[in-house]
């Protein structure tokens, strides 16, 4: 095995942080619920999870590199578990799934 790039090594701490980042949005989520779930833009969480699903795809067909698809994942999974929790919490406090005004 060869040792990585250090382009490759940025490239994995970059997509350890970008992990990361999804966590606030999500204990934020979980602790203030109808609030939180109220003000996130629906539509463009799911479009982001709809194309985190294509691009995955492509990835792992394509491109078969293993940190360029660990990074699609994470933020599949990051994108997925918040649009996830926004729908749950919307229909437990019976709000518009797709509601308009609201904040990304």
């Amino acid at each position: 095995m060869e040792n990585p790039s250090l382009i490759s090594i940025i490239f994995l701490i970059f997509v350890l942080i970008d992990s990361y980042v999804y966590i606030p949005m999500i204990k934020d989520l979980i602790k203030h619920s109808e609030e939180t779930s109220k003000n996130i833009n629906l539509q463009t969480w799911t479009w982001w999870t709809l194309s985190g699903s294509v691009y995955l795809g492509f990835y792992v067909i394509e491109i078969k590199h293993p940190l360029v698809i660990f990074s699609a994942f994470a933020h599949l999974i990051g994108c997925g578990i918040v649009v996830g929790l926004v729908i749950f919490y919307r229909r437990r406090y019976n709000q518009s799934i797709f509601s308009k005004n609201k904040i990304n």
